[in-house]
């Protein structure tokens, strides 16, 4: 159900009645050569080129929409929606991408007996089908069945008022595929764009592997990735951070001045007579100043689906090494040091695609670089470590191998674990207007003052001033490290000034704080199994599992609250700016993302 904006007169409503039934096809062809060539006794080359061709998702009876976001529609203003097999449009939902060329090359050398350099680069492009399992997320805009409702009356009455009085309800019928058809107009828009050339991903990596003294194999690699034109699952580009910043500023100093905000003012409706009656959002003879400073004024909300604006950069130093014992103990670890910076992924149908934070709109339409920042899955340091120990007890192994029974009570048992030491994910903040609010110091608290809430006791902050925090909560960083921006501006037909929020302003937090992370993991798995033979043909096999042997916490990210909610305005409750919530900065210590210890006894028998 979308919603239209409930300041003002009326608030309005949109959502779908139908969705048609889609056939669609999508065809791809790969074409590649690949050549291995030992160029010298040392040296081996692997040379090899590919050719992808997806053709565009095509639907048997041409039921698929796009938008145009540079064009224009019946009213002059910016936003067209255009059909496949429609006015000279192929019946394509994208224009074709005849560029898809993926070039790889490697390189072998051995230095010398013990030691190997390898490299390689490469690219690939990725697979493009549409969007989760309902049409929609294949472009249907007119092709199913919107329906509206009003939901505040025309009148100027509040809905508490007259709840009821003067709804409206209409639409309910599919507009089919004209592009001109006016009924499209003040429509809330799932958008394709037809020029969406494919993603790719530019890979390489340089690897240096030694044998060392004592049979050790050792491995130290540099890996990289670039990804270039990635998918934006969903990007609403009608909302008010699609207005340019000129205007919202000359709003707030209007706003300062009188304590009106001009945006929200009704204005005589340029698109009135144009825009249907069936169609309330924007077609009455008034409208909200605001829906005509958007980008796209003669719709609703404009939701874009898999817009080519996403971003990616990975850098790693991985080092392995490996060692076996000649009583079958093997030890292996792995250490990776990395940066992962990303921009788009964080675009999803819920507010963030993780348990760490993100919004799920941008942060500025007109600037959206301003929303790189370390990835949501950016893990700067982790350790892996690998081993099988068995047990010296029993026959052909160090003790008790002249004692039969001792031998069978205690002998064969083998001993496996993996024990696993990460960095946590970094936080994202959300707050403010559009979506972050100001940093204004170190989010990061020292140890000494995480404390344990008793829902009585203050608890000091770095800036002297404190916080209860609440039971069963631990305050984990600086809530006062985050502020809100606010103005003091005159009260409206009344004398004298009064707080408010500031209505628009882009906060100085990143999306993802590289600094401020959530728990880390500490995690030991361990299993213990045996193989016992019953004759000939049948043999046991005994094996106890244990998940989180050690039976560690490890906190859930999710527990950490990291929205502010609203801002304090009120000076004699404190600092102003600063976050109301009770628990903004705290962690639930009851959320534990892998529970207590978990055992699994488990035979076999085979025959």
């Amino acid at each position: 159900f979308l919603i239209g904006a409930l300041y003002g007169q009326r608030g309005n409503g949109q959502y779908t009645t139908g969705e048609p039934s889609l056939a669609m096809k999508w065809a791809y062809y790969g074409f590649y050569s690949q050549n291995d060539w030992r160029a010298t006794r040392k040296l081996t080359i692997n040379l090899g080129l590919r050719w992808d061709f997806q053709a565009p998702a095509t639907e048997r009876h041409n039921q698929l929409s796009q938008f145009d976001r540079y064009g224009t529609n019946l009213t002059g203003t910016p936003g067209a929606v255009l059909y496949s097999g429609v006015g000279g449009i192929g019946r394509g939902q994208t224009e074709r991408d005849l560029n898809d060329f993926g070039p790889r090359v490697g390189l072998a050398y051995r230095l010398n007996d013990k030691t190997v350099v390898r490299t390689a680069y490469g690219i690939t492009y990725d697979q493009i089908s549409g969007v989760g399992t309902g049409s929609d997320g294949f472009g249907m805009t007119g092709l199913n069945s919107p329906a509206y409702i009003r939901i505040r009356p025309e009148s100027g009455l509040q809905i508490l008022d007259r709840p009821f009085n003067e709804a409206f309800y209409g639409g309910g019928v599919a507009i089919g595929s004209n592009p001109s058809d006016p009924r499209l107009l003040g429509t809330s828009i799932i958008g394709i764009e037809r020029k969406s050339p494919t993603p790719y991903i530019q890979q390489w990596n340089f690897t240096i592997e030694r044998e060392l003294p004592g049979s050790v194999n050792m491995q130290i690699s540099y890996v990289g990735t670039k990804g270039t034109r990635l998918t934006t699952m969903q990007t609403q580009v009608n909302n008010p951070n699609s207005i340019p910043e000129s205007k919202l500023m000359a709003a707030r100093d209007v706003f300062i001045s009188t304590g009106i905000n001009p945006l929200n003012a009704l204005v005589p409706n340029p698109f009135y007579g144009i825009i249907p009656a069936t169609n309330p959002n924007v077609s009455g003879p008034t409208v909200v100043q605001s829906q005509l400073d958007l980008a796209y004024p003669a719709y609703g909300g404009i939701n874009m689906f898999n817009l080519r604006t996403g971003s990616s950069n990975y850098h790693a130093l991985q080092v392995s090494a490996r060692r076996r014992f000649k009583a079958g103990l093997e030890v292996s670890g792995n250490y990776v040091y990395s940066k992962n910076i990303d921009f788009g992924n964080h675009f999803t149908v819920l507010g963030g695609n993780t348990a760490n934070g993100g919004t799920s709109t941008s942060f500025s339409l007109t600037d959206m670089g301003l929303d790189r920042s370390v990835a949501n899955s950016d893990i700067p340091h982790r350790a892996v470590v690998n081993y099988v120990i068995p047990l010296p007890f029993g026959k052909g192994r160090r003790w008790a191998t002249n004692t039969p029974v001792l031998s069978q009570i205690v002998g064969g048992w083998n001993v496996a674990g993996i024990s696993t030491f990460s960095a946590g994910l970094p936080l994202g903040i959300v707050g403010g207007p559009f979506g972050r609010p100001d940093l204004v110091s170190d989010p990061v608290l020292p140890e000494k003052y995480r404390c344990f809430g008793d829902g009585v006791t203050p608890c000091p902050l770095p800036d002297g001033t404190s916080i209860v925090v609440p039971i069963r909560r631990i305050l984990y960083f600086n809530p006062n490290a985050y502020r809100g921006r606010y103005l003091e501006v005159p009260r409206a037909g009344a004398t004298g000034t009064i707080i408010r929020d500031d209505p628009y302003y882009w906060g100085t937090a990143p999306r993802f704080d590289s600094r401020l992370r959530g728990y880390g993991i500490l995690n030991t798995d361990i299993s213990i199994s045996r193989e016992f033979s019953l004759g000939e043909k049948r043999q046991l096999s005994f094996r106890v599992d244990a998940a989180n042997a050690f039976n560690r916490r490890n906190f859930h990210v999710g527990g950490i609250n990291r929205v502010p909610g609203s801002f304090n305005l009120e000076p004699t409750r404190g600092t102003l700016g600063v976050s109301t919530s009770s628990t903004f900065g705290t962690g639930d210590v009851t959320a534990d993302i892998r529970g207590p210890r978990y055992l699994q006894i488990s035979a076999r028998i085979s025959f």
